[in-house]
Parts: C-alpha cells; structure tokens; sequence
C-alpha cells in the first residue's frame, strides 16, 4: 500500500502536489471547494458522487465519467468535460487542456449548473417521486 506522498515523491512530483490529509473541521471541505477551481474525478464507478454534486453546486465545473450517475444533471457546454473512458490518460489530459482552454466559458456554465442544482429542493424530489410513482 502506498503511503499519501509516496507516489508523488517517486514521480518527482511533491512540489507540484499539496497532501491535506483528515481533518475534522466542519466547515474543512466548503473552504477546499472555494479555493478551487476544478474538479477531477475520473470515477469508473460512483453511486451517486456527492462531491461532484457538491463542487458543482460550489459554482465550479467538474471532469467527470459519464458513467456516473450525477453527470445526469449536467447541460451545456460542461458536458464537453465529462470523460468519455475513465481508464484513458489521454482523455483526461484532454479535459484538463479543454477546461483550461475556455475556462472563463466552463466557469460560466457551472455557476449557472449550480443555481438550477440548488434549486432542486426536498419538496421538487418528493413530487417528482409521486410523479413516476
């Protein structure tokens, strides 16, 4: 097993690279989420991916799988950013060159994202279950 760092060092990468570990603040994750600027996570499985759902109603877009469920909720251009193969390298470095390419446009796009997602409320989900149901 690899210890957090070890990797980075090996690659020569630890400058590049800044480690937070656990902490237990509450408020920990909002203040990582809004020093950000993206999210990566090239998830080959995800149940629902909380923290994806979280970034982007943090205002910022995410490279993501399509295979996760969540990407669902996205539209417009952020959906350029949703990895096609998890597995591929290549695609992530893709999405990576893209975002940053237009990103003034992505961030755009996921500050709208966020609005419409926070508006989904308890109450839209509950009609929307007695709808299907």
């Amino acid at each position: 097993m690899l210890v957090a760092g070890s990797r980075a060092d090996a690659d020569g990468l630890r400058s590049r690279i800044r480690f937070l570990g656990f902490n237990s603040a509450p408020d920990f994750v909002a203040h990582v989420y809004a020093a950000s600027d993206l999210m990566a996570a090239p998830t080959r499985y995800e149940g629902y991916g909380l923290a994806i759902l979280e970034a982007v109603c943090g205002g910022f877009p995410g490279i993501v799988g399509r295979i996760a469920p969540v990407p669902d909720r996205f539209c417009g251009r952020v959906r350029e950013l949703m990895l096609s193969d998890p597995e591929s390298v290549d695609d992530l470095i893709h999405r990576f060159r893209l975002w940053r390419s237009r990103r003034a446009e992505f961030q755009c796009e996921a500050a709208s994202l966020s609005d419409r997602l926070r508006q989904w409320t308890w109450e839209s989900m509950a009609a929307r279950m007695l709808e299907v149901i």
